[in-house]
């Protein structure tokens, strides 16, 4: 399968001698053409160093990250941060412009591809709003139209959902692999919501506390599309048992046999 992230063997410390923080150990992560793989691990283990060396903001201290191949990773990347970082001065449509006129595109034909990209993302008619006119949830349909109209088609999503409500957070769920099936882009994603990276994903990374390694890689095999009633079948539990004994090793007890629902 073609690569288009390749991270081989990165790890990454800060600091010297005793004041010396190692972030990650010798990760190995890879993502395919139009794959959904998803980083699940604690919180503070390395994830976004890992996010900030892929898009090339970072470089390792050993190992590699490729793009497509190449090492030259400034660029290639749509980066979607934890928040949506809207300028609450700029109108929706000015906002999901932004990346496009940066890297170029005239203003009039930024906003003409930003009213596109805003109608196929349910936010038709709202790009003359302001950030604080609208929903959470708006909001980051918003930002994740812009990450998707100015990154090409390498995605890295930084727990996008975090601070939505549940319910919010499943719609955007599924109203994301809606989007990603009829795209053609590649995704890279970060969470802690152990349902969430196995609904979404062809592929689980789950790391370890910091240094973060990867200790256990889920290759998911659930028919497509996944509605949220998936989570309460025998194989989605089978999966998830798996990823919270490594994210809890510990705690063994933790997740009973029995719990896991009969087929």
């Amino acid at each position: 399968m073609e690569e288009r992230i390749s991270v081989n063997n990165v790890s990454k410390g800060f600091g010297e001698g005793e004041a010396r923080v190692d972030v990650l150990d010798g990760v190995d992560v890879r993502v395919g053409r139009h794959n959904f793989v998803s980083l699940l691990g604690p919180s503070g283990c390395g994830k976004s160093t890992l996010f900030n060396i892929i898009s090339g903001l970072m470089e390792p201290t050993e190992g590699e990250a490729l793009v497509d191949g190449s090492d030259d990773r400034l660029g290639t990347c749509g980066y979607m941060q934890q928040k949506d970082l809207l300028m609450p001065w700029k109108k929706i449509v000015d906002n999901v412009a932004l990346g496009l006129m940066v890297k170029g595109t005239p203003r009039s034909e930024a906003r003409r591809q930003a009213d596109d990209i805003l109608e196929r993302f349910g936010l038709g008619g709202f790009g003359h709003r302001y950030a604080s006119e609208i929903s959470g949830g708006m909001r980051q349909r918003a930002a994740l139209a812009r990450t998707f109209l100015a990154g090409d088609d390498v995605l890295l999503l930084d727990e996008p959902f975090g601070a939505l409500d549940s319910l919010t957070r499943l719609q955007m769920q599924s109203w994301l692999l809606d989007v990603w099936q009829e795209s053609a882009a590649s995704i890279l994603f970060i969470t802690h919501d152990v349902d969430e990276a196995i609904r979404l994903s062809d592929r689980v990374y789950v790391l370890s506390e910091r240094p973060a390694r990867v200790v256990l890689t889920l290759e998911i095999d659930l028919p497509r599309p996944r509605p949220y009633e998936m989570v309460m079948t025998r194989e989605f539990a089978e999966y998830k048992a798996q990823a919270i004994r490594y994210l809890h090793p510990d705690e063994p007890a933790l997740i009973d046999e029995e719990v896991i629902p009969d087929a």
